[in-house]
Formats: C-alpha cells, structure tokens, sequence
C-alpha cells in the first residue's frame, strides 16, 4: 500500500511538472508574438515618418520622385499596400473669410470653410493605386481619423476597414495618417497640446496597410509552436 501511495504522489507530482512547463513554454511563446506583433507594426508605422524627408529635401515632389521613394518602403514593408500624399485644403464657404486667421487651431480653421484630403501622388504595390483628386475626407471614418491626426499633430490609425481589390476581392485593412508640417513647425504642432493653437498641416502622408499580412509577416519571424494569435480591435463595432 505504501509503495502503491509514493507510485501515485510521485506520477501526480511528474504531471504537475509538465504541466508547470507547458504552461511556462506558452506563456514565454505567447509573450514573443505578441512582441513581434507590437514590434512590426510600429515598424510599419515608423515608414510613414520617413516620408516627410521627402518632402523637405525638395523643393516640388513630383510623381516620379514619389514612386521611387515610396517604393523602396514598399519593398521593405510587404504588409503596407499603399502609400499617399494628400494636401490639406480649405475651400471658403459663401459668406465667409478666404482664408483662417493666424494661429487659428483645427477646429477654428474648419469653421471657416469646407476640408478636402484629395489624393495628389499615390504609389502601390497591386496597381496604380487611388485615382489622383479622390477626396479621402468626404469618408465618414477617415475624416475622423484626418481630425485626430490635426489634433495630436503625430500619427492617427483608422480602425479595420475594407479595401477593394483588382478582380473584385476584398482585403482588411487600417489607415495611417501622419500630418505633414512646414519646415519648423513639426515640433511646435506636437508641442501645442490639446488646448494651443495648432498650425494646421500641408497635407497628410497615408499608409494602408493589410492586417492579415501584417500578422503573417510578424509570426514568420518566429519558431512555430502551434500557438494561434487574435488580434481584436477594441474600438471596432461588433465583432
């Protein structure tokens, strides 16, 4: 009987054990996706901070120059499916001023007349791209997501939106908007805070960037352990 007792303490004491480990394993598994995860996609995001220099080196940016920056981000970056420069425009209403006052802040400065992102230099990597002159801001979700970036004057990320694809096909995706400040005024915009006034932007750089193929690329980079990864947007709706 006694031996019979050590045989079962001494197996429920190897089980707990495994146990211990398997959890321990998935758990150190589970913390490298999510790092990974964490770590690509504010790799992606740091692309989009790269595009000002562009901007700034030149004095016009034409569409060539565009498509030969942009795509070399693009080859480095397989997840991002576009990228766009859109200027900022304010189109005066009848009746009221051409132009904002000096220092009016973003809200000042969309009284005073209608907003327009139109889609100037677009680069791709499954075609052409946007049409040049669509108004992204006539969008419900990315006039939202143009106001948060002017107000924070740093990057806004849009939730998961479908993107139409050659064939008719569809792909998930988010929008990233970064503004894009005159020479000098990159700093004074963050530094503004919620309640200064804000220069507003020239324009915005955009990058859309495929969900699945994000996720894919970041989990690639890892040791397959068979651990399965949800990524949840909690200011999504529904599910």
């Amino acid at each position: 009987i006694g031996g019979l007792l050590l045989t079962c303490l001494s197996s429920w004491n190897v089980r707990q054990e495994l146990q211990t480990s398997h959890l321990r394993e998935f758990e150190w598994a589970a913390a490298d996706r999510i790092q990974s995860v964490r770590s690509v996609v504010g790799q992606g995001l740091d692309a989009l901070e790269e595009m000002p220099a562009l901007f700034h080196s030149a004095q016009a940016v034409d569409e060539n120059e565009f498509q030969v920056f942009a795509g070399s981000l693009l080859e480095r970056r397989p997840y991002i499916d576009s990228l766009l420069w859109a200027p900022l425009l304010i189109s005066p209403r009848q009746g009221s001023p051409r132009t904002a006052p000096a220092g009016s802040g973003p809200d000042e400065a969309a009284s005073t007349g209608e907003l327009r992102v139109p889609v100037l230099l677009s680069a791709s990597r499954t075609g052409p791209g946007l049409e040049p002159g669509v108004d992204l801001n006539a969008t419900g979700e990315l006039a939202a997501l143009f106001k948060r970036a002017r107000e924070s004057g740093t990057v806004a990320v849009s939730g998961r939106m479908e993107l139409a694809q050659a064939g008719g096909a569809a792909i998930h995706v988010v929008y990233a908007a970064l503004p894009l400040y005159a020479t000098g005024e990159s700093q004074r915009a963050i530094a503004a805070g919620a309640s200064g006034k804000r220069p507003d932007p020239l324009g915005f750089v955009i990058g859309i960037y495929n969900i699945e193929k994000m996720i894919h690329v970041a989990i690639s980079l890892l040791e397959p352990r068979g651990v399965e990864v949800l990524v949840r947007d909690e200011s999504g709706v529904g599910d």
